[in-house]
């Protein structure tokens, strides 16, 4: 009886398994396209808190689109950058960073840019 227990009760559990490794190699694709986005969104808070750069520096054509990126084959990085919207008579900018794999879903990071007056 304990054999035909475990037996009928191994097949879901080795279904589960064989899934979670089919998936594993997709995660591992999303998780470096979400460190790829991440790094750029922080190479832009930088920029927009550097002295030198700050806000007007936040422009598309200082980020083009990396096609092939150092040590991550297969992904591209796209920084898309909105005209500015006023809010309470701020400028606000829209930043959007996509990281994409053939292998996996694409990737999206967004925030806002506010210029601040002094």
């Amino acid at each position: 009886m304990v054999i035909l227990l475990v037996g009928v009760g191994i097949v879901p559990i080795l279904a589960m398994f064989r899934e979670a490794a089919r998936q594993a190699p997709v995660s591992e694709l999303q998780t470096r396209a979400a460190l790829l986005a991440a790094e750029r969104m922080e190479e832009l808070v930088r920029d927009r808190l550097d002295p030198g750069r700050g806000y007007d520096w936040i422009v598309a054509a200082n980020y083009p689109v990396d096609v092939a990126i150092a040590g991550f084959p297969g992904f591209t990085r796209t920084t898309t950058i909105e005209p500015d919207t006023t809010i309470s008579g701020a400028p606000i900018r829209r930043v959007r960073v996509t990281v994409a794999n053939a292998g996996a879903a694409a990737v999206n990071l967004r925030t806002w840019f506010a210029e601040v007056a002094p």
